[in-house]
């Protein structure tokens, strides 16, 4: 049986000089030695998704920089939260005030647990009152005034209390030596839950200041 000649259509196609020939060093058609670089036909990548910006992001330079919050504006709020906590851990320890004082509010003598029931005393009349309209009635029941108290203003009900937390303190401040280092002011919102502080201090400020000038008359 005689072979069976090769078909002219079955030749190998040529390709192209500038299309992909190999991905590592070969020969073209024209049996020159080439590189891949070479072989390679160059066409311009089409903006996308994958596309890679002109600067960096490490390079890009943020124009409002006064905006981003920096550890430096926490400071004042940490330092405070740990000036305070200092305090009623004076508190806490102090012999004058054992029987565990502020926090399990032992006896009705210990001026330290006196002192604590009036700052969250005023803090309560303060948050009830707000936003709340409240009206007087005389005696027989007919309507006299509005009484709701100014935004900001200190209610009748917290002013007495801080008025008592003010001479609890003072009566501390008696007792412990290494209170009298401290505000009265600072004692009193040591005496306060942290998310209360904030609407405390004005009102603790406003009326103790009034208590220290009382003293000095």
């Amino acid at each position: 049986m005689s072979a069976i000649p090769a078909s002219p259509s079955s030749s190998q196609p040529t390709i192209p000089n500038n299309d992909i020939v190999s991905d590592s060093p070969g020969k073209a058609a024209d049996n020159k030695q080439v590189t891949t670089t070479e072989a390679i036909k160059q066409i311009p990548e089409a903006p996308g998704d994958n596309s890679k910006p002109a600067t960096s992001l490490a390079e890009r330079k943020i124009e409002h920089s006064a905006d981003i919050v920096t550890a430096d504006d926490f400071q004042a709020r940490i330092d405070e939260m740990i000036h305070l906590k200092t305090i009623g851990k004076l508190i806490e320890d102090s012999e004058a005030f054992s029987l565990h004082g502020v926090q399990n509010g032992a006896s009705k003598k210990n001026p330290a647990t006196a002192a604590s029931s009036s700052v969250t005393s005023a803090f309560n009349s303060l948050h009830h009152a707000s936003g709340e309209r409240m009206e007087a009635y005389e005696f027989y029941g007919l309507h006299s005034r509005d009484t709701t108290p100014a935004e900001g203003a200190t209610t009748h009900g917290a002013r007495v209390h801080l008025e008592n937390a003010f001479d609890h303190i003072k009566e501390m401040q008696n007792r412990e030596n290494k209170l009298s280092e401290f505000s009265k002011v600072d004692i009193a919102l040591s005496m306060a839950l942290h998310e209360n502080r904030p609407i405390l201090r004005p009102h603790i400020e406003a009326v103790f200041s009034i208590q220290e000038n009382k003293l000095k008359q």
